[in-house]
């Protein structure tokens, strides 16, 4: 008679036991070479793509280092937007659909964006690289790194639009100029928005040595030719007449130079952020911290002034989380910073949730963006002393470095 004994039970169990531990060694190891698989799958895409761009600069005659922006349209996986010095340039854009038309219809499986490095001259995974070189306008360069990007999408401030964001470090302008009424005229405040110590201040961001001849003529051309740029633009913003009176001395010459000198000291705030940052929410944690802060501006205008801004910028975070709104004058955050219970709560950190550190590493990240691009070149520095910080080049590239 045939045996026909089957497999036992516990013959059955062992065989399964096996069988999962092999699995559970071997998926792992599997999904590790998928993950693989897709990030080489990536990197070759990419690199097609900043290939085919390279020659279709070659073909319009074109240096690559030479395109100021471009964009990339995940979507329909083409370059678009693309600038030459500046320009707009359709027919670098028409030869990469050509030459990349055998390819369009391969997808990024983990990159999710892509954004053109100005350092580099190709396009970069946003979401990896650890800095990004990006053009300012026609005027230079900035380098934001990884770290800035986190500490900033980390904040209250990453959830703002980038228009936003720089308009609250513009507004610091006038959190400036309300100061002054806080501080004797012989403060070093006072003197760097309107005594000698102003023109000083002005010369050495500009780079201009204003203790020679020479150096006081450039310095007074380039400021005059600063402040008709601003008087443009308080024309063109309706602020004054286009029949206003421009000679020096005038209201409309004397706001415009007001309003440069102001955004030349939030400059300078910004510049040494990093010097009072360790000790600024001690400060703001305490009962009198709108007179500490005013001490402050008394004794260094440079590391007062900074304080200050930051004060206004943690008051905009905290109202940003509530649901709040900012004080329209300035003057009125170094107020509410003493008075307002939840505000103190917020900095001294009673929830637990570390909300201020993070806003206000987030804010010093916005400063050090702004930092890496005026100390780089001139050209950035006058621009932001004539338009602001919310201004377009400087908004636009925060929102490439941000996403938004």
């Amino acid at each position: 008679m045939k045996n026909n004994k089957g497999f036992s039970l516990v013959e059955l169990i062992v065989v399964i036991a096996i069988m999962a531990i092999l699995a559970a060694i071997a998926i792992p190891t599997f999904a590790h070479f998928i993950t693989k698989a897709n990030e080489a799958s990536d990197a070759e895409l990419l690199n097609n793509i900043n290939y085919i761009l390279n020659a279709a600069c070659l073909e319009n005659g074109v240096d690559i280092s030479d395109i100021t922006a471009a964009e990339w349209d995940m979507e329909n996986m083409t370059v678009k937007n693309v600038k030459v010095n500046g320009d707009d340039n359709a027919k670098i854009v028409e030869s990469f659909i050509l030459h990349f038309g055998d390819m369009k219809n391969e997808k990024f499986i983990n990159i999710t964006s892509l954004i053109f490095d100005a350092g580099k001259h190709e396009f970069v995974d946003l979401a990896t690289a650890s800095e990004i070189t990006l053009n300012y306008g026609d005027k230079g360069t900035i380098t934001v790194t990884r770290e800035q990007l986190e500490a900033l999408k980390g904040s209250a401030f990453g959830e703002m639009e980038p228009e936003d964001l720089l308009g609250k470090v513009d507004y610091v302008s006038n959190l400036a100029s309300s100061l002054l009424t806080e501080v004797d005229t012989d403060s070093s405040l006072y003197q760097m928005l309107n005594g000698d110590g102003a023109a000083a201040a002005l010369a050495a961001n500009l780079g201009i040595d204003i203790s020679t001849a020479e150096g006081k003529t450039e310095f007074a051309n380039t400021v005059r030719g600063m402040v008709n740029q601003k008087m443009d633009l308080l024309i063109a913003q309706g602020k004054y007449s286009a029949d206003e009176d421009r000679s020096e001395g005038s209201a409309l010459y004397n706001d415009a130079y007001n309003q440069i000198i102001s955004n030349n000291a939030v400059l300078n705030a910004a510049q040494n952020s990093n010097n009072v940052s360790d000790n600024i929410l001690t400060v703001l944690g305490a009962d009198d911290s709108k007179s500490q802060i005013v001490d402050t501006v008394k004794d260094n205008s440079n590391n007062g002034l900074a304080q200050a801004s930051m004060a206004y910028a943690l008051y905009t975070a905290y109202a940003e989380r509530n649901g709040l709104t900012v004080p329209s004058d300035p003057a009125d955050v170094l107020v509410a910073i003493d008075n307002d219970a939840g505000f103190k709560a917020y900095i001294k950190n009673d929830n637990g949730k570390g909300e201020a550190q993070a806003d206000l590493d987030g804010y010093l990240a916005s400063m050090g963006m702004i930092n890496n691009n005026v100390t780089s070149n001139e050209g950035a520095v006058s621009d932001i002393l004539v338009n602001g910080f919310a201004n377009d080049d400087l908004v636009g590239m925060l929102g490439q470095a941000t996403g938004n």
